[in-house]
């Protein structure tokens, strides 16, 4: 008799404790950060700074909990042939359907193409600046430097966002991330 409630205390207490894990993962899911404009917003920040967009298409996140915006730029102003579609930018906002506001930006490009690396930076520099407008480039440059001579990445942390930059054998990236103000 003994053994069997201690058993059934100890079931409870497991499915119990199931149940509370899954509502702390819901929990931090619902706590995920996200920058104080649009996709739409962004692009349009991005189109003032002499940065062209296409809109390719827009679907839902593999759990669908969001939507992903995805784009392409060609032209900015170091490239101005619109022809040159190995010059071209490939975007991408993850974004709240309800609300719309944008957990990531990310975006890559070919290495190899004329001035890559003068628009890599001139679109993380963009993009920094819509986030944080006070932002320091030399410290991004400076990290990114660091990061690509040692690594060929690097992570910045700012005061709004958190960067992460990548290069291989053909192709840059860089993302960008919000940061819970006061972390």
């Amino acid at each position: 008799m003994k053994k069997s409630l201690i058993i059934t205390i100890l079931l409870a207490t497991v499915i119990l404790t199931g149940c509370n894990t899954k509502g702390e993962i819901e929990k931090k899911e619902d706590e995920k950060q996200y920058f104080d404009f649009s996709h739409t917003e962004i692009v349009s920040m991005l189109e003032d700074s002499l940065i062209d967009f296409t809109p390719v298409s827009i679907f839902d996140n593999e759990d669908k909990t969001e939507k992903i915006a995805t784009y392409t730029s060609i032209t900015d102003v170091f490239n101005t042939d619109k022809s040159n579609i190995g010059a071209m930018i490939h975007y991408q906002f993850n974004y709240n359907d309800t609300t719309n506001k944008v957990s990531y930006i990310h975006f890559f490009m070919d290495r190899n193409e004329t001035k890559a690396a003068e628009r890599y930076l001139y679109h993380i520099y963009s993009i920094a600046e819509c986030v944080d407008p006070n932002v320091n480039t030399d410290d991004i440059s400076t990290t990114m430097e660091k990061g690509f001579n040692e690594y060929d990445f690097a992570i910045y942390k700012g005061k709004n966002f958190e960067l992460n930059v990548s290069r291989s054998e053909e192709y840059f990236s860089a993302s960008f991330t919000p940061i819970k103000k006061g972390e």
